[in-house]
């Protein structure tokens, strides 16, 4: 009888776990159904306060320290991503009226990793000086991605902030995917200082090619021969780069380089040469290219083949002809290329 008293014993012990795994997940879901309210009408009442003239809304909309500071700094930025011109003028004017500067300054010292964040980005609507001090001690945050939108904002708010201080940061480039943003703002606001960093020695690969990535980014015209001279660069990354960005400032004097390119040993280089050639429209180049429906390399030819779908009637006339003869590689790329122009 024993073993029966331990059975019931056990199967009691396992209704009440469940009894109790029960009544933990209902208030667990009341308790999030209950933050979800509060969350909505939060920003109910931020809408109010910002969307309605201050004399309207003066009764019915409490000030943005009454409200949940991770939905204040949200609302606030979805709504001014949403405006431009004199109404996001006038709804920044109503937040710092209502107070918003402030309360974002606390979330972005106390809130959680999302607050911070957010925060931060709201932040660089409100150039002040307790705004940038604020931003400032954000940069040393525990979370690279609050220390991110912090950078972005400071260099919004036009801060003091230099393109070597920028680097300095990125160090061996461990960072750079997540500065990479930040970097094109800097370079976007400060080119002749971007250019001499680039011809500077010694910097890492990976930030080389995101300073040229972000002078053709932001078509730095000033920027096209120090890009050109690097298209010699023993780095073949380097290179690469280089001839990416020269498709993208589509400058008279990329044509030349570009033709060399197209012929050169290393596969990275013919790849990218063949995309700028498509970009800039080269018809003159539809032999060469034609050359790399052939190439050894699976994505040359098929960049090749897209470089010359992209030419008009004498790039498809040199596919049509590739794609009736020539070697098996050559047919299929240029097949490949008039059915997916086809399709579109």
């Amino acid at each position: 009888m024993a073993w029966l008293a331990l059975l019931w014993a056990y199967a009691l012990s396992l209704v009440a776990v469940s009894i109790t795994s029960m009544t933990a997940l209902v208030l667990r879901r009341l308790l999030r159904e209950r933050a979800d309210a509060r969350r909505l009408m939060h920003r109910q009442a931020l809408i109010v306060a910002l969307l309605a003239p201050i004399a309207e809304s003066s009764g019915r909309a409490a000030p943005l320290a009454a409200l949940d500071g991770e939905t204040a700094a949200e609302t606030l930025l979805e709504i001014l991503t949403l405006v431009r011109g004199v109404e996001r003028e006038r709804i920044i004017e109503t937040a710092r009226d209502r107070g918003a500067p402030p309360v974002l300054r606390r979330q972005l010292a106390k809130g959680g990793v999302r607050t911070r964040i957010l925060a931060a980005e709201a932040l660089g609507f409100f150039p002040e000086a307790e705004t940038l001090r604020a931003l400032r001690r954000a940069e040393q945050d525990m979370d690279a991605r609050v220390q991110v939108a912090a950078l972005k904002s400071m260099v919004e708010l036009g801060a003091p902030f230099s393109i070597d201080d920028l680097l300095a940061r990125i160090g061996a480039g461990s960072r750079l995917s997540s500065l990479v943003s930040v970097l094109r703002m800097a370079v976007a606001s400060q080119p002749t200082e971007a250019i001499g960093a680039l011809s500077r020695p010694g910097l890492p690969t990976p930030v080389r090619i995101a300073l040229i990535d972000s002078l053709a980014a932001t078509h730095v015209s000033g920027s096209v021969d120090t890009i050109a001279a690097l298209t010699d660069d023993e780095n073949i990354e380097v290179r690469a780069a280089a001839i990416q960005a020269l498709g993208v400032l589509a400058h008279s004097t990329c044509a030349s380089i570009i033709a060399k390119a197209l012929s050169d040993q290393d596969w990275r280089i013919r790849l990218k040469a063949a995309e700028a050639a498509g970009r800039l429209g080269l018809v003159e180049f539809s032999e060469p290219l034609c050359a790399l429906l052939s190439d050894e390399i699976w994505w040359v030819r098929f960049r090749a083949s897209e470089a010359l779908a992209a030419l008009g009637e004498k790039g498809i006339a040199a596919l049509r002809a590739a794609a009736s003869g020539g070697q098996d590689s050559a047919r299929r790329a240029a097949a490949l290329a008039l059915l997916e122009r086809a399709a579109a």
